[in-house]
């Protein structure tokens, strides 16, 4: 957690008071969602505050945590700037046929079974249950069975 406090310091300074509480309301949610994998690859980030007004000035769907958002195929949601718009990626390899999660910012708090990982650090092969952190959302990778 220090860490990712640590991360946000330029975001925070001077409004620290509003920054952890806000972290705290989103350790604490416990929300379904589902986002489809739709293209090679599905960008997982955080939209930005004019993006998601944009989208619901022109009544367009997908600022809801899971949707298609801009170039954000999986819209996390969250507090702003827990993340960039392209934090995360999850691709299939045909290869090696699996999915593969991958950091894609520099700066982003990205986790994979509780391991942060970073660009540098290249793909991971996604197993049915791994636990995958993107910014302030946690979320299990669950692929269709069909």
């Amino acid at each position: 957690a220090d860490e990712f406090i640590e991360s946000y310091g330029n975001l925070i300074q001077g409004d620290e008071d509003a920054f952890l509480p806000a972290l705290n309301s989103e350790c604490c949610l416990n929300a379904r969602f589902k986002s489809l994998v739709q293209g090679a690859p599905c960008f997982i980030g955080k939209a930005s505050m004019a993006v998601e007004q944009a989208s619901a000035t022109l009544g367009f769907y997908g600022s809801e945590l899971g949707g298609t958002i801009g170039e954000i195929d999986c819209n996390i949601g969250g507090i702003g700037g827990s993340c960039s718009g392209i934090a995360a990626c999850i691709s299939y390899s045909p290869s090696k046929k699996a999915f593969k999660f991958t950091a894609c910012g520099q700066h982003d708090i990205v986790t994979l079974n509780g391991m942060r990982i970073k660009v540098s650090m290249g793909s991971f092969i996604l197993a049915s249950g791994d636990i995958c952190g993107v910014g302030s959302r946690v979320f299990m990778f669950m692929p269709s069975q069909g």
